[in-house]
């Protein structure tokens, strides 16, 4: 969400105005499998125990991006966790506001996981390895927004802006299911007979 400029701050050129778009992905098995093949990790564990592991930790993603007039910052989430380095850790005001009391590094997390293997909650798993949940840390090894945006860039398409205003053909019609005669059906709805742009009163009424 961002703040809607207004004709002052394009004349003041405001620099406290900033735009966040945040876009968040729900990760599958392929996504998984592209992790456990970055993740660097040591401990001889069975498949299926690392990707349990995966799921509780990594379930989605939210990447935010914001904009302001003088930088861009970007910040990753994931299970309302933080990445910052080679962490995740909680976003909560009290989990950020110190240093993490503890780190569970990547290797041991997947240990605990061994001895709770039916585990659906990351806090509670924490909570059983008498961690607190707001004040602890997963230390991957690596960095934790680089492999998440190895695993997501992917799957964004980015495509550039294009506006085309399309030329009317002067017909008064009221329907273009194929588009192109689009600038005469608005042409029509606001300027035709009386019925024509009762037609439009009553679709901008509606909205």
């Amino acid at each position: 969400m961002g703040t809607q400029p207004g004709l002052p701050d394009y004349h003041l050129k405001n620099a406290r105005l900033e735009l966040t778009v945040t876009v968040k992905v729900e990760f599958d098995e392929f996504d998984y499998l592209a992790m456990e093949s970055i993740l660097p990790v040591k401990v001889s564990a069975p498949h299926n125990l690392v990707r349990a592991a995966l799921r509780l930790l990594l379930p989605s993603c939210e990447v935010s991006s914001t904009h302001s007039s003088r930088q861009r910052t970007v910040s990753w989430k994931s299970n309302t966790r933080l990445a910052q380095g080679n962490f995740l850790r909680s976003d909560s005001p009290a989990g950020l506001a110190d240093p993490p009391s503890a780190v569970l590094s990547l290797d041991a997390f997947i240990e605990q996981l061994r001895s709770v293997p039916s585990a659906k909650d990351l806090n509670a798993l924490l909570l059983k390895a008498g961690l607190d949940p707001s004040k602890t840390a997963i230390g991957f090894g690596s960095e934790v927004a680089n492999l998440l945006a190895n695993v997501v860039a992917p799957r964004i398409g980015v495509f550039d802006e294009v506006r085309l205003r399309p030329r009317g053909r002067g017909q008064s019609v009221l329907q273009s299911y194929d588009g192109s005669l689009v600038s005469d059906v608005l042409h029509t709805l606001k300027n035709g007979n009386r019925e024509q742009r009762g037609k439009y009163g009553a679709n901008s009424a509606s909205l």
